[in-house]
């Protein structure tokens, strides 16, 4: 058994059973990925492919069982051979991040600036990514971090730390009637049009009290991010529930934040990674810059009781 045999059932597996996708993936050709797992079934004594008329239709359940392993042997693997690049260059690499606007803009740049004194040699890379494909980069091994407001689905094996709370605020242009109301309740929100990010689950839950009130919402507007959400609610199309952390009063000029403590809980913020891939020392002095309180001892002591829970 190799790890070549392991790396082509795997490829077989992400490319839907497809031989000639898998062999493109991994740079070799259609004949000899089918002659690694035949080998490999015939090391192991079992059928791992699901065949008919001679096409690769699916797993064996023993075939799954197969595969679950290969991807965590390869996972290993990979730890493996970071761990050796890291002995031989410790403060040379990349760090991705992939987060929403506001936090590119709110949480990152002191932290990344950190790295930067402490690992000149190191290149950081910040692209813009709901959760959703935050999880979906991590999984896929193109990004080291992801910043978000939302802790990972189970099925990602995804692990992520709490770095902290921002309060909520109702984000509205100025001059608006509800700067002068007092306390604001929901019922004076929902009377409002409100614009919704798209592309974080940050309104979820505030939908979902307004709904579980019986309170009625007046049509919505969704958009992409939460500097457009600030465009439109400067323009007055509507009024939009957002962290604290992404608004400045200096820089966001026409709009004013209210208080809504007294309604909604603060947000969270998380910072997830793939706890199967080797963590660089640089990667490890990221999460301390955002979160003080996480030592590398800390972080490495939860990694351990996750990959081993």
């Amino acid at each position: 058994m190799t790890l070549t045999q392991l790396r082509y059932l795997v490829a077989i597996v992400d490319h839907g059973f497809n031989i000639s996708k898998a062999a493109n993936a991994v740079h070799t050709s259609q004949p000899g990925v089918s002659k690694q797992i035949r080998l490999l079934e015939a090391e192991l004594g079992i059928n791992i492919l699901e065949r008919s008329a001679g096409r690769i239709v699916g797993l064996t359940e023993q075939g799954l069982n197969v595969a679950e392993s290969a991807k965590a042997i390869l996972k290993e693997a990979n730890r493996l051979r970071a761990m050796g690049e890291d002995v031989l260059q410790q403060d040379v690499g990349e760090l991705r991040i992939a987060c929403l606007h506001a936090h590119a803009v709110s949480v990152l740049p002191g932290a990344v600036v950190a790295v930067q004194k402490a690992f000149p040699e190191v290149s950081v890379q910040v692209q813009q990514a709901s959760a959703a494909r935050c999880y979906e980069l991590l999984k896929s091994g193109d990004i080291d971090f992801g910043i978000t407001i939302e802790q990972p689905p189970a099925p990602y094996q995804l692990m992520s730390i709490p770095l902290g709370s921002s309060p909520r605020i109702l984000l509205v242009p100025e001059g608006h009637e509800l700067l002068g109301k007092g306390p604001v309740a929901l019922q004076d929100i929902a009377a409002h049009r409100m614009l919704i990010s798209r592309d974080t689950g940050a309104n979820w839950d505030v939908m979902r009290e307004i709904h579980r009130q019986g309170i009625e919402l007046r049509p919505t507007v969704s958009l992409t991010d939460g500097a457009v959400i600030k465009a439109f609610v400067r323009a007055g199309a509507g009024i939009a529930i957002i962290s604290s952390a992404s608004f400045d009063e200096r820089e966001d000029a026409a709009l004013r934040a209210i208080d809504i403590g007294h309604i909604f809980g603060p947000g969270q913020t998380f910072a997830v990674f793939d706890p199967f891939r080797y963590m660089r020392g640089f990667g490890y002095h990221f999460i301390e810059q955002l979160a003080p309180h996480w030592t590398r001892q800390k972080v490495e002591s939860e990694i351990r009781s996750f990959i081993y829970a």
